[in-house]
């Protein structure tokens, strides 16, 4: 069974703290657990009350009626431990932590290096201490106390059909529910988001894993103060490739500041940005360095629009607008190419003669004049513009009637199969209008937002493609226990290079030099390469 089943999956759930008064955090993640649709038995555990929200509670873990998957444990920090012990006993298999110890306390004595120690002897999976939990949108399981949730939900299942889903991972929490609300508004369906805290246990990675392997999200949003093994990061990054999921990287601590307020956050030692900027790029990760990146790029990939290159075809109702966009575009990296003559005559011919056929394409507000059917046209021809990858629309959208009355024809434009196209408003966008864009498939994103996001999209394809043209990774045999040292104890240099040299681990040059001062000739070579 996946080890993380009884904690993202479970069956069962205890809510240990569990209170009346929704107002406070342990009476609201009881609440936010049930009207979230979870359907399986939930045990409420205080001794204060025989009944909590309508439910039997129990006064301890030991006295639950039967064994359950998962503890949601909101107590005072010195009582975490003694309900851990309950939980082992009654064989709890996995529990969230929401309570957060003293700051300032030495390794060793903090809470979260008591429950690192519990779990490790135990086997059970321990997610925080210092989360603020998690929530599975498909499978109905909300176990947070965010009041983020209780005013903005997360989408139906079965919206946004066009849409596909992406998931939040954070240590973080404040951040995790930040990141989801701006995903909402922007009709981004979010399938999970687990906010990791101190990470005693379950650390990031391992929710990343656990959630490719799971395969419904086709990009995963994090943001990380510090990854607790590196090491892991390769293989992780290596199947999201695999299984077409794009990562999101939000790293802090590019500064001292930011490494200071990591550290008293969340405890997480950030580590040298150098390194884990290389590492992020090497494996294919998209590194983001504010909110307003991440929520560029995400809507692109879950609307299945990410773009084959960087030449963009700009159509657009104000020819101002439109030199504006070539001249973001080209400042991000992107290309706005010449149409050829054949192209631009097939614009002519819906373009009004006051317009212009080049890229960008003036088509003058008078387009919108004719309920959308030149617009449509224009747009069906963009949709196949040679030598181009992406198309942007530039046309108002502050009344929502230029999209709601040609709703059907845009679905079958982005139905049809052509170049993706993307939307933007100069003036603010009416939210219907947006609806209907996230309907049939389409997106909306600011002139910058759109630069960057296909720019890091276009550089994420070609990591892909270098992956896929890579040789396979020769295996090595192990090679035969004659080739290693007979004596016993440290190998003395030759010995090493012998041993070295069996396992085909390339060696630096070595020469052996008369003891004399000032430069001097090599008396003799060792075989060897230099570098």
């Amino acid at each position: 069974m996946n080890p993380l089943a009884p904690l993202f999956s479970p069956r069962s759930i205890a809510v240990v703290g569990a209170s009346n008064d929704t107002r406070r955090i342990r009476g609201r993640l009881l609440k936010l657990l049930v009207e979230g649709g979870f359907d399986g038995p939930v045990y409420p555990v205080n001794p204060s009350h025989a009944h909590i929200q309508g439910l039997p509670a129990f006064a301890l873990v030991l006295e639950l009626p039967q064994p359950v998957d998962l503890a949601l444990i909101a107590v005072s920090a010195d009582q975490v431990m003694g309900v851990l012990a309950q939980c082992a006993e009654r064989r709890v298999r996995a529990a969230a932590i929401y309570s957060a110890g003293a700051n300032g306390l030495p390794p060793g004595q903090r809470l979260q290096d008591q429950v690192a120690e519990f779990a490790r002897r135990t086997g059970m999976r321990i997610l925080g201490p210092n989360c603020e939990g998690f929530f599975d949108a498909k499978g109905g399981l909300t176990a947070t106390f965010s009041p983020t949730i209780e005013r903005i939900p997360p989408h139906p299942r079965g919206a946004l059909p066009l849409r596909g889903r992406v998931s939040i991972v954070s240590q973080s929490g404040a951040m995790a529910f930040a990141l989801y609300s701006r995903a909402r508004a922007e009709h981004i369906p979010v399938r999970h988001l687990v906010s990791t805290g101190n990470e005693a246990d379950v650390e990031l990675l391992e929710v990343v894993d656990h959630l490719v392997a799971e395969g419904d999200s086709r990009a995963i949003l994090l943001f990380v103060e510090g990854f607790h093994h590196p090491g892991r990061f390769a293989a992780v990054a290596a199947r999201a490739a695999d299984a077409g999921v794009v990562l999101l990287v939000a790293k802090v601590g590019r500064s001292g500041a930011g490494q200071r307020a990591a550290i008293s956050h969340t405890a997480h030692l950030t580590g040298a940005d150098t390194a884990y900027d290389a590492v992020l790029r090497e494996r294919g990760a998209i590194r983001v360095d504010t909110p307003e990146d991440m929520l560029a790029v995400a809507p692109v990939v879950s609307a299945g629009l990410a773009p084959a290159g960087r030449r963009v075809a700009i159509v657009t109702t104000s020819g101002g607008a439109g030199g504006w966009a070539a001249d973001i575009c080209e400042q991000a990296g992107l290309e706005v190419p010449p149409f050829d003559d054949a192209f631009r005559q097939s614009l002519a011919a819906a373009v009004p003669d006051h317009g212009a056929t080049n890229n960008p394409v003036d088509v003058t507000a008078s387009v919108v004049e004719d309920g959308g059917a030149t617009l449509l046209e224009i747009l069906r021809l963009l949709g196949r513009s040679p030598g181009t990858d992406i198309g942007l629309v530039i046309v108002s959208l502050v009344v929502a009637e230029r999209l709601t009355r040609i709703e059907a024809e845009l679905a079958a434009i982005h139905a049809g199969g052509g170049r993706p196209l993307v939307f933007h408003s100069p003036g603010l966008a009416d939210p219907l209008a947006l609806e209907v864009l996230a309907r049939v498939g389409g997106l909306h994103l600011g002139l910058a937002a759109f630069a960057r996001a296909v720019a890091a999209l276009e550089d994420h394809q070609r990591f892909l493609e270098r992956r896929r043209q890579a040789p396979p990774a020769r295996s090595r045999p192990v090679r035969p226990a004659a080739a290693l040292p007979a004596a016993d104890g440290p190998l003395d240099a030759q010995a090493a290079r012998v041993l070295l040299a069996a396992w085909e681990v390339a060696l630096p040059g070595e020469a052996l030099a008369a003891a004399l001062p000032g430069p001097q000739r090599p008396r003799r070579r060792w075989a060897g390469r230099w570098h």
